[in-house]
């Protein structure tokens, strides 16, 4: 049976009244029947249950939530390093002498083979033409104006010639005298006999040693060939050029870029002095040390992400060479990683940063980012489940937009999370789970019949009266 508020107010009025520190007879004279009504009302001195329940909710956290949501993540292995041209080398002079032409300097690009600098040529020009004479010299000894091409013949040198002629008249002299001298009886005389077969032999070494002599000849020509070519190349060489790559078509040449010059005009330089620095900048290089946990996952044609602080676009590669060694230092293991710079943003010598997209991974876990509390370097969440908050502990992962990864192997895909008043919750508290629309709303202050604004939100313009 449930009793009339009047009456439940009346009886807590009549409670205060002879419970007063005046007393209850010297103020108030009740009639029995009044006592009787007063004794016989629920009484207001104890808790209520609805007071309880008020109280109990009174105590709740007000809390919104968040779904638990998968999503496939491209997992990557983030790197730092060096960019790198595609080649690089320093062009050395070949030649000793005095710089007295630079023909490109920093920024300058240049073709394969193009002329970078010029060295004073005058003493390599009378050394051509000194060996030139030497050789010309050498082949007038065996009767020749110039090397013949081709394996060498000693029969025409003319030495040679000669001695041969003499060597086949000796030899048919010798013929007809040992005729005439095995004749019955002789019809020579062994005197005279020995002197053709002498005669014979010395033709014989004659005609043996021109032919040495016209090979050694033949030898010191060439010698002297050598000699000339060397002082035509030492000429040449007095021209400083960029390198050529011969097994480059000539419609895909690279073009070089002078990084650094080291000589200046009339500066005396010396064999193997550095006078210029040339990149190749397409492609160009990224260089990364990868630490050696990672050994397995790296592979050859794996795309990258590159990013350097100049850009804020990201530039794409792929990754070209890993090295079978790990550096016993730092453990680690060098990565290759070439990019497409047609356009030319990108400088040998800068720092980047690279994420190499190893694999995909299914079935990751995300939670909003407000979900996530960190305290003292411990990430946790709490996932409301009979309205109550479960507490887990997480490791953050990749982040996703608004949503970041969470790895837990307790939290389930059925669950959602709080992502407001967390600073509040801890295992076990009790929760009023509220939409964000009911926290927004504005309240109506009944006394005023205004609406009190809350926070994030504006309030309503006062009413033009009372009603």
């Amino acid at each position: 049976m449930k009793t009339d508020p009047s009456v439940l107010s009346f009886s807590c009025l009549l409670h205060s009244v002879t419970s007063s520190r005046f007393g209850f007879s010297r103020h108030v004279a009740l009639s029995p029947l009044i006592i009787a009504l007063i004794i016989g009302l629920p009484g207001c001195h104890k808790p209520k249950p609805a007071q309880e329940q008020q109280a109990e909710e009174d105590t709740r956290v007000v809390v919104t939530l968040g779904p638990v949501v998968v999503h496939d993540v491209q997992r990557t292995v983030e790197v730092v390093g060096t960019l790198f041209g595609d080649e690089e080398s320093t062009i050395s002079a070949k030649v000793s002498g005095r710089v007295v032409e630079v023909f490109h300097d920093i920024g300058d690009q240049v073709k394969p083979g193009e002329a970078l600098a010029r060295i004073d040529a005058t003493d390599y020009t009378l050394t051509v033409a000194q060996r030139q004479a030497s050789l010309i010299a050498t082949l007038a000894e065996i009767g020749l104006d110039e090397i013949p091409t081709g394996n060498f013949a000693p029969e025409l040198v003319p030495t040679v010639a000669m001695a041969r002629l003499e060597q086949t008249n000796a030899q048919a002299k010798h013929r007809r005298a040992k005729a005439m001298f095995e004749e019955v009886p002789p019809l020579l005389a062994e005197q005279d006999y020995n002197d053709r077969l002498t005669a014979y032999q010395v033709a014989q070494q004659r005609y043996d040693v021109a032919v040495l002599n016209a090979r050694a000849v033949w030898a010191r020509a060439q010698v002297r060939a050598a000699e000339l070519s060397q002082a035509k190349q030492s000429l040449e060489d007095t021209i400083v050029r960029a390198p050529v790559d011969q097994s480059e078509s000539v419609e895909n040449k690279t073009l070089y870029s002078v990084a650094t010059r080291f000589v200046s005009q009339g500066e005396y330089i010396q064999v193997g002095a550095p006078m210029f620095h040339l990149i190749d900048p397409n492609p160009i290089k990224f260089q990364a040390q990868v630490p050696e946990r990672y050994l397995d996952d790296i592979a050859v044609s794996q795309e990258v992400e590159v990013v350097v602080q100049a850009y804020d676009e990201p530039f794409h590669g792929q990754v070209t060479r890993v090295s079978p060694q790990i550096n016993e230092n730092s453990r680690t293991f060098l990565v290759e990683v070439s990019i497409n710079n047609t356009a030319g943003l990108l400088r040998s010598g800068g720092f980047a940063s690279g994420s190499i997209k190893t694999h995909i991974e299914n079935d990751v876990m995300f939670v909003p980012q407000e979900a996530v509390v960190t305290y003292i370097g411990i990430s946790k969440i709490f996932a409301i489940r009979n309205q109550k908050a479960t507490e887990f502990h997480v490791t953050t992962g990749v982040w996703d937009g608004d949503l970041v990864e969470v790895i837990t192997d307790e939290l389930q895909l059925t669950d959602e999370v709080a992502i407001s008043g967390t600073s509040h919750l801890a295992q076990g508290v009790s929760v009023d789970v509220k939409s964000a629309s009911e926290l927004t709303a504005p309240v109506i202050d009944p006394s005023t019949k205004k609406a009190s604004g809350q926070p994030g939100t504006s309030t309503s313009a006062p009413s033009g009266g009372d009603e």
